[in-house]
């Protein structure tokens, strides 16, 4: 999708992809990946670079699920990639795999677009802010509701704490 910017004679392209599934014996769709890219070009194989979430990714491929990969050129990095990741073969930056949170915080695509209008390399649309930060409070509570559900214990032990404080 391309995306509006002040100068239309650059253009930026949002690419979103996500892929989701049943949690067994649950009504919940969980997301098993996500990609969330921006690219100069309508050729998304070429991104300046994305927001990945690949479920389980540490433990098949070594690095974090939730991720940022920016590509371009860093002379300073690239010798010592070159280097120090015999093991791995990195080169470049774009192979780099940033973390952004892990399973339950990661950047929503509400982040992201957020990100690229402070930036100013998007303009927005009237009413953006709050279209946005309703969306990004859906995602988070859904967040939220699944680390509940994952870790019942500690959810009740800081609501108990909380209430206690309030009751002071």
């Amino acid at each position: 999708m391309q995306l509006l910017t002040a100068d239309t004679s650059h253009r930026l392209y949002l690419d979103v992809q996500c892929q989701v599934y049943l949690e067994e014996g649950t009504d919940y769709l969980t997301m098993q990946q996500s990609y969330f890219g921006i690219a100069a070009s309508i050729d998304a194989a070429n991104p300046l670079f994305h927001y990945d979430y690949q479920r389980d990714k540490q433990a098949t491929d070594g690095y974090t699920e939730a991720h940022l990969q920016v590509f371009g050129k860093n002379t300073e990095l690239e010798p010592i990639l070159q280097a120090l990741c015999k093991k791995r073969k990195k080169k470049q930056m774009g192979e780099l795999h940033f973390p952004v949170g892990g399973r339950r915080f990661r950047p929503a695509l509400e982040d992201v677009l957020e990100f690229l209008i402070d930036e100013q390399l998007v303009s927005p649309k009237p009413g953006w802010e709050a279209e946005l930060e309703k969306t990004r409070h859906e995602f988070r509570m859904i967040q939220l509701k699944a680390m509940v559900r994952r870790y019942p214990d500690e959810a009740r032990e800081a609501l108990n704490r909380a209430s206690g404080q309030r009751g002071r």
